[in-house]
């Protein structure tokens, strides 16, 4: 069994009751979690999808997500994760291109009907059959809230090779039309060992859910990582710095991974707030960053205002993602990625394929052998 799911399963048998996430003042346990995507799998096969078909996620890093990220796997299904800012046009084009099956969309209540982009979209994506909205709507045939509302059920997740496909990463580059990065669950599954390895994740920490989960940072190195580790996970559906600082203080947040521009505005909300910086000292253990170079001094500041380690990766949506990092536990050089992970070799390349020597600029190249 190569479900990505298992990790799921696992983490609520052996802590059945401990908060798996949380948001604002709703809690979700880890049984919770397990069970509502068991509703949602068992909904799934109703509707007549089998396993390998394209199920496409439009939500924020709300509880919603990760149910219906985990529902999806476990029907045998292919998480297609969309990008929340998408318009309709960009939408049907996702929906087109990846063969999605079905389609799970968060649309806010007092969305008017010319911006419910999802709907638009999904109405010019013919080979789409099922538009699932997230939130109970009498315009929307199927709704994972009402499907949540029924008691929980058992379903056996569906069994997956390794090399079978995961999830779809769009990906999009300095040409052309955004591309599926496929990744198979050997490649979800080891590229969270690796995140909680490097970490040092563990049952007693917390991590907070500030990238946006659709992205493979977020999703793998944050939601995933904590989900095979069964840490509790703070969800932030919109980056808010001083409500940033709130949560970690409130839930008392031990991992915080973000990009440079998040530890920028927190070290500027850090500074309007010296009482709360004292505090954030007493729960952060951990900072990672990717996404971008981080200013070497920003790392210096930060590390020194909240006394932690902040650790640097790089890494793609096709390498699923983390390729190199930093390590916890070794000599850390500020504004360099570390070094490979266990498992992938990297070289740098001229125009020719040839390989260059230390110091020289040329191109990246990653091969893992997951």
């Amino acid at each position: 069994m190569h479900n990505l799911a298992v990790n799921l399963e696992r983490s609520a048998a052996l802590f059945p009751t401990k908060a798996a996430l949380k948001m604002g003042t709703d809690d979700v346990s880890y049984q919770q979690l397990d069970d509502y995507a068991n509703i949602v799998a068992h909904h799934l096969v109703e509707l007549g999808l089998v396993p390998g078909d394209k199920v496409a996620l439009s939500c924020p890093n709300m509880t919603y997500f990760p149910i219906a990220y985990y529902g999806i796997l476990k029907a045998g299904c292919v998480v297609v994760p969309l990008n929340t800012l998408f318009k309709s046009r960009e939408i049907a084009y996702h929906l087109n291109d990846s063969d999605a099956k079905a389609y799970f969309c968060f649309e806010a209540p007092q969305t008017s009907a010319d911006e419910q982009y999802g709907s638009i979209g999904f109405a010019q994506a013919p080979h789409c059959e099922h538009f699932i909205s997230m939130l109970a709507s009498a315009n929307a045939e199927h709704a994972l809230e009402t499907w949540l509302e029924a008691s929980p059920q058992t379903f056996e997740s569906v069994a997956r090779q390794g090399d079978d496909t995961a999830v779809i990463l769009y990906t999009s580059g300095t040409t052309g039309q955004p591309k599926g990065a496929e990744l198979s669950h050997t490649n979800m599954l080891t590229n969270a060992m690796a995140s909680q390895y490097l970490m040092r994740l563990e049952y007693s920490d917390t991590t907070m859910l500030t990238l946006p989960l659709f992205h493979s940072f977020g999703q793998t190195v944050m939601m995933n990582a904590s989900v095979l580790t069964g840490s509790t996970m703070v969800l932030i559906p919109r980056f808010e710095p001083k409500l940033v600082i709130e949560q970690i203080i409130s839930h008392k947040v031990s991992v915080f991974a973000g990009v440079p521009t998040m530890y920028i505005a927190l070290l500027t909300a850090g500074e309007q707030s010296p009482e709360q910086s004292e505090q954030v000292k007493h729960s952060l253990r951990l900072g990672v960053s990717g996404g971008a170079s981080m200013p070497v001094e920003v790392i210096r500041q930060f590390e020194s205002r909240f006394e932690l380690p902040v650790l640097e990766g790089y890494g793609l949506s096709e390498t699923a993602p983390v390729a190199t990092f930093n390590h916890i536990d070794g000599d850390r050089l500020p504004g360099s990625v570390g070094q490979p992970l266990c498992g992938h070799m990297i070289k740098i390349t001229d125009v020719q394929g040839n390989t260059l020597g230390c110091g020289e600029l040329g191109e990246v190249c990653i091969k893992s052998q997951a």
